[in-house]
């Protein structure tokens, strides 16, 4: 008996369409996946940058209200700080700030900085302390995975293209002139501008303190 084989193979050209076909589906598939996690990035930048912003102002009004407030000293202890003795305190050396700026560089360094590093010292089985009263207690920058601030970047490093800032932010001070000045040039009795600052995907964002 002669068996009639009646099945068909696909041909070069529907393979080759199908294969263009896949090919554009997937181009614009990973188009789109780029846009949506770029996206996410610079949100959770914001956030982030947002996040300081609203503490600083939080730990401003704590000290307003309560004698002392705590901040990470390093990823193993927090330091306990006199509210109405911060400037005689002056837990810098090289700083000569008001106390709401003392306040903003302990809030921008633990949230920006010390907390990431207690999380990844945790992750690695390292004791930690862990009852600082830190509105949130980690902060990474989305970007990198590792801490957000950034402590001697002058202003220029962000509006230029020398540096990647992207997701660092800096607390920065700006003289009577718009001057930036560094951290060992602030003068508590000057008058001047604390600013916040940092780069979300290609946005600069620039934040001034109103606590003066």
């Amino acid at each position: 008996m002669k068996v009639i084989n009646n099945k068909k193979g696909f041909t070069l050209i529907e393979l080759l369409v199908v294969v263009a076909i896949i090919g554009i589906l997937s181009s614009v598939g990973v188009v789109a996946y780029n846009g949506y996690t770029a996206g996410a990035k610079e949100s959770a930048c914001k956030g982030n940058f947002r996040t300081i912003v609203k503490a600083v102002y939080e730990n401003i009004m704590w000290c307003e209200l309560n004698p002392t407030i705590n901040f990470l000293w390093n990823n193993e202890q927090s330091r306990e700080y006199d509210c109405g003795n911060l400037e005689e305190e002056n837990y810098n050396r090289n700083l000569n700030a008001t106390s709401e700026e003392i306040l903003a560089k302990l809030t921008v360094n633990q949230l920006g900085n010390m907390d990431r590093i207690r999380e990844l010292a945790a992750a690695r089985g390292q004791e930690t302390k862990l009852d600082s009263r830190s509105t949130l207690k980690t902060m990474t920058n989305p970007y990198t995975g590792y801490t957000v601030l950034d402590a001697a970047s002058p202003n220029a490093y962000y509006y230029g293209d020398k540096y990647d800032q992207r997701g660092k932010v800096t607390l920065g001070k700006k003289d009577s002139s718009g001057n930036e000045l560094g951290f060992a040039n602030w003068k508590a009795e000057e008058e001047g501008q604390l600013f916040l600052i940092t780069k979300c995907r290609d946005k600069v964002i620039e934040y001034e303190f109103d606590i003066y």
